[in-house]
């Protein structure tokens, strides 16, 4: 009897102590009841793009991105190949939403170099994939349910990952082609992506000055992209040192444009076409211009997980 009402009251007094000095409070509880407290948001890297060499990547981005929107102490830690904490010490609700859209608002632009495929390079990984893919024809078009962190890379320093065309892009490949099946049905092939190197010094939203819409030379739409001053010299440099190579437009982890050969400098301002026979359409490029304007991220980001210590009103 004596034991059971000392460990009675110790179960007491201990839950008295949490509640003065902070508690894990119940999930449920809204913001507005917490008095004080940190937060711990957990995130998952889409299987597109995750891997560790960009896991790196993504957590410099989003500790700038905290420290921009004004959060001080916050923490970025990442684990495995595509799980992301962010630490916030007693947020407001304001800037616990502000997270939350940033990280919703998955990224916006990059400019990444595309593998030749004349090489034994590109050739050894392209018979990856297409083993990826022959295992799974029941997909048709949806690539997000592809494994394709699986088949990233890294050489010298340098990440590769396939990134597949939009699928404005993969349709009109096959209508030229002359296929004659349901489109959304049809299984993906090798030539519905791209190999692209991601380096650690890649060009992306943080780099853009300003977006709009504009039409090419064959008057079809296009995006007209100019570069923050200091990004355009650097932009500048990147494409000189790679005149002969071919440049890829990503936005989100989709390649919106036909990679384009790089036959000299660039800088400052360029048009990116979509090299489609039809061009971009309207709605198209709104809502590229809108994900461009929305965040910084280059994969989708899923909240998997928020807890927090609070001392609860």
């Amino acid at each position: 009897m004596e034991v059971c009402l000392m460990r009675a009251l110790l179960i007491f007094a201990v839950t008295l102590c949490l509640l003065a000095c902070g508690a894990v409070a119940p999930t449920d509880q809204p913001p507005e009841t917490w008095a004080s407290g940190d937060i711990m948001l957990g995130y998952e890297l889409s299987s597109t793009g995750a891997d560790q060499f960009l896991l790196a990547e993504v957590a410099a981005i989003v500790a700038e991105r905290l420290e921009q929107l004004g959060i001080e102490g916050a923490t970025v830690r990442s684990s495995g190949s595509a799980s992301l904490h962010i630490g916030l010490p007693a947020p407001d609700a304001e800037a616990l939403a502000a997270v939350k859209q940033f990280m919703a608002s998955p990224a916006s632009v990059a400019f990444l170099l595309a593998q030749d495929e004349d090489t034994d390079f590109w050739r050894a990984h392209s018979a990856r994939l297409a083993a990826l893919l022959a295992a799974r024809p029941e997909l048709g078009l949806d690539v997000e349910r592809l494994d394709l962190a699986s088949l990233s890379v890294e050489s010298g320093g340098v990440g590769y990952r396939w990134l597949p065309r939009s699928d404005a892009m993969i349709k009109e490949r096959r209508v030229l082609a002359g296929a004659q099946s349901e489109f959304a049905s049809t299984p993906l092939e090798v030539e519905d992506f791209v190999l692209v190197a991601f380096e650690r010094d890649a060009f992306g939203a943080t780099d853009l000055a300003s977006i709009r819409q504009t039409t090419d030379n064959s008057g079809r739409l296009a995006l007209m992209i100019e570069l923050e001053p200091a990004s355009a010299a650097r932009f500048g440099d990147w494409t000189e040192a790679h005149i002969g190579r071919r440049v890829a437009f990503v936005v989100g982890e989709r390649l919106v444009s036909e990679p384009a050969m790089i036959q000299d400098r660039i800088e400052g301002r360029l048009v990116i076409s979509s090299g489609l026979v039809v061009g971009f359409r309207a709605g198209e490029v709104a809502e590229m211009m809108s994900s461009m304007r929305g965040g910084a991220l280059t994969v989708l980001a899923r909240l998997v997980s928020e807890e927090f210590v609070a001392t609860i009103r």
